[in-house]
């Protein structure tokens, strides 16, 4: 368990196996993974939660593509049953096409000999889920709000102090606090990033006929267009991405207006957008860290990599670097090794990179 004691400062410090900067989905997935080590004390360091409640009758506009390697991952972290309870919808097929020629490729489940290939979820779906788990395990501290304003590196451990004078000293540190991470700056590592000068518009849509559970994108010339399918038969999540400023002026139209354009863009697939929620854009960008791991420090989601939403492989990657970085580190404990020892962490930066 972590441990409360007082510096010769006078300052309070909580100290702890593994402080996790950032508690979204992806800090929250490592936490619960790492916490089925018994012996490691683990708290999670958030600023701000999006505690965006899940209601049946309205969907979040954030949703995830899920993939099933990802549904493995949530299952073994206990949190899939939660999350299905709420809500989840299964696509059987992708379907793409370009918008010049319609010449058009599909991809059915049948095809890799499983149920379904992924599950559109809506974020604070997933959240929930994991907040809920995280609760029942008593290894694990959420500390939020919290702002962290230094950070110091010392040859045994890493100390975490916030703007109210609480010291955080940790063995490692991870970066799970997103693409403008300031852990990652503290560590001193770089990062490359390349702006598409594209902004994406999300939001739920109401068509005329049934998506029939297929996930369909069309390439268009300033960018791709996804009707990702919902639980509501005639219901999807869109992500449209456009050049800038472009994407503003559509978003600002009337709702009559931009439903038309939409429909027309997706060349009318599934029939007129009769209904179509509030619309909110987010700039894209893709983003490199130059290196994963800076002593006792490593990165992971957002933190490490971001790319285009286009392939819908963003928090998959997250997860897939939660999962990782727990295998190396319970690998670590049960050798005795040290959990921020080069050899350890080295060893994920190998396998995420």
């Amino acid at each position: 368990m972590d441990t409360l004691s007082q510096a010769e400062s006078g300052a309070t410090v909580l100290t702890c196996d593994i402080a996790i900067v950032g508690g979204g989905m992806v800090g929250m997935a490592l936490a619960v993974a790492l916490a089925q080590q018994p012996d490691l004390s683990i708290v999670i360091l958030e600023e701000k939660v999006d505690e965006t409640p899940f209601t049946p009758e309205t969907y979040h506009h954030r949703v995830s593509a899920i993939a099933l390697a990802s549904v493995n991952i949530l299952t073994a972290l206990q949190v899939w049953g939660d999350i299905k309870k709420n809500r989840v919808s299964p696509f059987h097929a992708i379907q793409v096409w370009d918008g010049n020629n319609q010449a058009e490729l599909q991809f059915e489940c049948n095809e890799i000999g499983e149920p379904v290939l992924g599950y559109i979820i809506e974020n604070n779906v997933i959240q929930h889920a994991l907040r809920k788990h995280l609760k029942s395990l008593p290894q694990v501290r959420s500390v939020s709000p919290v702002k962290l304003v230094e950070f110091q590196e010392h040859p045994s451990c890493v100390t975490l102090i916030a703007d109210d004078g609480m010291h955080y000293q940790a063995r490692l540190a991870v970066a799970a606090d997103g693409a403008r991470s300031w852990l990652r700056e503290q560590a001193g590592i770089l990062v490359y990033a390349e702006d598409y000068d594209q902004a994406a518009i999300v939001t739920t849509v109401v068509t005329e006929m049934s998506h029939k559970k297929v996930a369909r994108q069309v390439f268009l010339p300033d960018g791709p267009l996804a009707f990702l399918p919902l639980q509501e038969p005639c219901t999807s999540s869109i992500v449209w991405s456009l050049p800038s400023e472009e994407a503003h002026r559509l978003a600002k139209m009337d709702d009559a207006t931009f439903k038309a354009a939409l429909a027309q863009a997706f060349s009318d697939r599934l029939g007129g957008v009769i209904e179509i929620g509030r619309r909110f854009t987010f700039p894209l960008k893709r983003q490199q860290a130059d290196r994963y791991v800076s002593g006792r420090t490593v990165l992971v989601g957002d933190a490490a990599h971001v790319m285009h939403p286009l392939a819908g492989q963003g928090v998959n990657l997250g997860l897939l670097d939660a999962a990782s970085l727990a295998e190396v580190i319970s690998d670590a404990v049960l050798a005795g090794h040290d959990i921020a020892g080069s050899a350890c962490l080295r060893r994920y930066e190998r396998w995420r990179r």
